[in-house]
């Protein structure tokens, strides 16, 4: 009778260290598909920064071969502004030269009118002598 106690007791005791044992087992699982999910979750994260990096990588190429074509573009703008300050400053000297060459053909067309008034006086003046000298004839 106490072998048989002490076999159930030593069963008793298997069967709550073997319940332990799987009742550990069970978390054991539960904690190895919780960092499953997190090494599936991990991965895709992972996937999304790589592909985010070499999107940036490319990005950084395109902008390395934009580089010279913004440099070239400046220098350009740099020279067509200096040409356009340029032919500013001839177009402002041509209208001066231009206003200058009305004030001039102003005087001029002043002068010739004085000479033609002269003239037609001088005419009127010789049709009168003319006049004056068939008479006296």
């Amino acid at each position: 009778s106490r072998l048989r106690e002490k076999h159930l007791h030593s069963a008793s005791d298997a069967a709550g260290k073997v319940s332990s044992a799987e009742a550990r087992a069970a978390e054991a699982d539960r904690a190895r598909a919780m960092l499953e999910q997190q090494l599936i979750s991990s991965s895709s994260d992972l996937a999304s920064v790589s592909a985010r990096l070499k999107d940036a990588q490319r990005a950084e190429s395109e902008l390395n071969l934009l580089k010279p074509r913004l440099v070239d573009a400046e220098t350009q703008l740099a020279r067509l502004q200096q040409e356009i300050v340029k032919k500013e400053g001839e177009a402002a000297t041509q209208r001066a030269q231009a206003q200058g060459n009305q004030v001039e053909l102003g005087a001029r067309d002043r002068v010739i009118q004085q000479l033609k008034d002269e003239l037609n006086s001088t005419e009127e003046s010789l049709k009168r002598l003319r006049q004056e000298n068939l008479d006296l004839e």
